[in-house]
């Protein structure tokens, strides 16, 4: 008979016994014609309680059986256990017994003063005492609220998913901070996370990034915020109640995504030079970080390639600080850099030995000439041509507009509540004009690492599509020390191929800087199986038999498999925390079916303004 079927005769035994037996206990000296049925009731109960009580130490098999077990499993794994058999039922079927015992050998029926004199009174009420307990206890558990905890084997791993007091006692339910996603067990106004440390989403195109995660915190972050905005729709539905909770807003809009009614969204402007500053001793190393924002090196650039794209930043280095020194105010910008590189070869060569010969900026612009005029004839303009293709969107008349001039200054966003969008079609998210992107949020970074203010709540960055900004030096520095000065990143992704992809032998670094990180709409293999190594493994029963015989034995499986990571429902999710707590499988939540949707603009994104949306 299988230990599962054991455990339910010897509960039904219970509950056939237990009538009869309260009446026994309760019937006096008078005879009753069932007394033959409770005794009846009496032994099959005994029975039932011998079967558990062997079950808990295994049934003794026969020579031929354990020969047969040796050959066909592994000994350990066939052991009979114990464990699966819980102490309430066996008190349960201890309990009574002992009492109906202890009345039988008194011979007077529910006198327990003279029951107390046998040996088995005691060993029965304390059984019943340890049930009653248990008992209230969990009927308290479930009026107040929580939950009980229960001990697990761990042979073979502990991983499990946070308990409800675990979220309670972590504050995730404070309402305030980084919004994370739902937890109906507790609260419906959801978990949030109220501390310091980075966040990383990773999610497949289309499974609701947008809708869920950037919208719902861009409506209720109270701090400040740049936000990569690839079709504008963040930008058209949060950029009013930004407004309203106090924010300067500055819409970098250079394709005029939404600028018609109902959004009317405007189109700001930032001119880099302008943050350049000419008397300070970093303005050589700000001008090359600068640089290097704009060579784009593509996946894979080693070699010749990489040897070209490092001698181009040297070039850009050279002629942006050339343009912040010497140029009239109203040309000290990125339009004019592009002018020079691309003049007429005589002008450029003239140009060039002008440069050779300055003193400015501790003569960084010199080396940067006689650099390019010692090359050969051959790499010189291999160089040239590697620094014009790397400088060819600033010919767009979209990139004039939001580069020629500055309505704000970066370190604002430190000083006051200021949210800056930057709203780029997502056609040209992964092209040239990505430069722009990544060369705003490098400034960024470093004018918030120079800038003295609060650090809390922070400076939120939200980087959507953050793999089409490529490898980019100032976000793995803002990951790793961002943190110190107030900066919270949230870079999001499609997939973790993204990720290693650009960062190469860095991207298990740049995760593990994150205090928190978020897989939903899992899609491919390898996030998947990440995600479920990062859940490890948990030990539970597994039941086999043999013929007649049955065992149960300890069992390591992951808490999610990679398949069931990727088959989550459509509104699960996989929260993962550095610092102790353990994971949460939480929901997530479309900001318009929430009480948020109060607050938000239409969405240009969504089918009945679609055609008004411009991408």
């Amino acid at each position: 008979m299988k230990t599962q079927t054991r455990e339910l005769v010897t509960i039904a035994g219970i509950f056939v016994g237990i009538p009869f037996a309260a009446l026994l206990l309760l019937k006096g000296d008078h005879e009753l014609w069932w007394e033959p049925l409770a005794m009846a009731s009496l032994a099959a109960g005994m029975l039932f309680t011998a079967l558990a009580v062997l079950s808990m130490f295994g049934i003794p098999k026969s020579p031929e059986d354990t020969a047969q077990e040796d050959e066909e499993e592994d000994d350990d794994e066939a052991r009979p256990r114990w464990k699966h058999v819980r102490l309430w039922q066996l008190c349960a079927g201890l309990g009574i017994p002992f009492l109906l015992y202890a009345d039988a050998v008194t011979g007077d029926t529910g006198n327990f003063n003279r029951m107390s004199d046998s040996l088995a009174f005691w060993p029965g009420i304390a059984a019943l005492g340890y049930l009653a307990a248990r008992i209230v206890w969990r009927a308290l558990v479930a009026f107040f609220g929580g939950e009980e905890e229960e001990l697990q084997p761990t042979t073979h791993g502990s991983a499990r998913f946070a308990t409800d007091k675990e979220i309670k006692k972590a504050g995730l339910l404070a309402n305030a901070g980084v919004y994370l996603g739902q937890y109906p067990n507790l609260s419906n106004d959801g978990l949030w996370f109220d501390g310091d440390g980075h966040l990383i989403t990773v999610a497949a195109s289309g499974a609701g990034k947008g809708v869920c995660s950037v919208i719902p915190n861009l409506l209720t972050w109270e701090g400040s915020v740049i936000c990569n905005d690839p079709k504008g729709e963040n930008a058209a539905v949060t950029a009013k109640r930004r407004r309203e909770m106090g924010q300067e807003v500055h819409v970098l809009n250079p394709w005029g995504l939404h600028a018609g009614p109902p959004w009317d969204l405007p189109c700001s402007a930032f001119n880099p030079l302008d943050w350049l500053d000419i008397n300070s001793d970093d303005v050589g190393d700000d001008a090359a970080m600068m640089a290097n924002a704009l060579v784009l090196r593509d996946k894979g650039t080693s070699g010749v390639e990489g040897h070209f794209a490092d001698e181009a930043e040297s070039l850009l280095t050279g002629l942006i600080l050339y343009v912040a020194f010497m140029e009239e105010p109203d040309r000290r910008n990125l339009l004019t850099v592009r002018e020079l590189i691309t003049q007429a070869p005589e002008d450029w060569t003239d140009l060039l030995r002008k440069m050779s010969k300055l003193v400015q900026a501790d003569g960084l612009i010199a080396r940067a000439a006689n650099r390019f005029l010692s090359k050969s004839d051959r790499e010189g303009p291999a160089v040239l041509s590697t620094a014009q293709r790397h400088t060819n969107f600033l010919d767009s008349n979209r990139m004039r507009l939001v580069l020629g001039s500055s309505d704000f200054d970066l370190a604002d966003l430190k000083r006051k509540p200021m949210t800056i969008y930057l709203c780029l079609p997502f056609e040209h998210v992964s092209g040239q004009f990505a430069r722009w992107l990544r060369l705003m949020i490098t400034l960024s970074l470093t004018a918030l690492s120079r800038t003295k203010g609060p650090s809390r709540p922070g400076v939120l960055f939200l980087l959507d599509e953050f793999a089409a900004l490529g490898h980019l030096r100032m976000a793995e520095r803002g990951m790793a020390e961002g943190r110190a000065y107030g900066v919270k990143m949230w870079p999001i992704l499609q997939d973790l191929n993204q990720l290693k992809d650009n960062y190469r032998d860095g991207w298990q670094t740049f995760i593990g800087n994150a205090r928190i990180i978020q897989f939903f709409g899992t899609a491919d293999l390898f996030t998947a199986k990440y995600a479920s190594d990062m859940l490890g493994k948990t030990t539970v029963w597994a039941s086999g038999s043999s013929g007649d015989r049955e065992s149960t034995s300890e069992a390591g499986r992951p808490l999610m498999t990679p398949d069931e990571v990727m088959n989550m429902g459509p509104d699960e999710e996989l929260l993962f925390f550095r610092g102790g707590l353990r994971p949460i499988k939480a929901q997530k939540l479309p900001y318009f079916l929430s009480s948020l949707k109060d607050h938000a603009d239409p969405n240009p994104m969504a089918e009945e303004h679609f055609n008004q949306a411009g991408s």
